[in-house]
């Protein structure tokens, strides 16, 4: 029996905010280097990639967006 994880419900939440219906998981990786081994390495790729969002177990990271003034 497979345990309930969540991810239906994650799922339906990111196509409700973006109308996007798929949450993509890949590799977390940069160019040049190993895959993320471990927290401390996620938290030092987000730092130093693109990344706008980094999910460690229950917590939710995400990147501060900069506005920018029209004048």
């Amino acid at each position: 029996m497979l345990a309930h994880t969540g991810l239906g419900e994650c799922d339906e939440a990111f196509e409700a905010l973006t109308g996007v219906p798929v949450v993509v998981n890949t590799s977390l990786n940069t160019a040049g280097r190993p895959m993320v081994d471990d927290p401390r390495d996620a938290l030092e790729c987000f730092g130093s990639s693109p990344v706008d969002a980094l999910a460690i177990g229950p917590f939710l990271l995400t990147r501060a967006r900069a506005r920018m003034a029209v004048a």
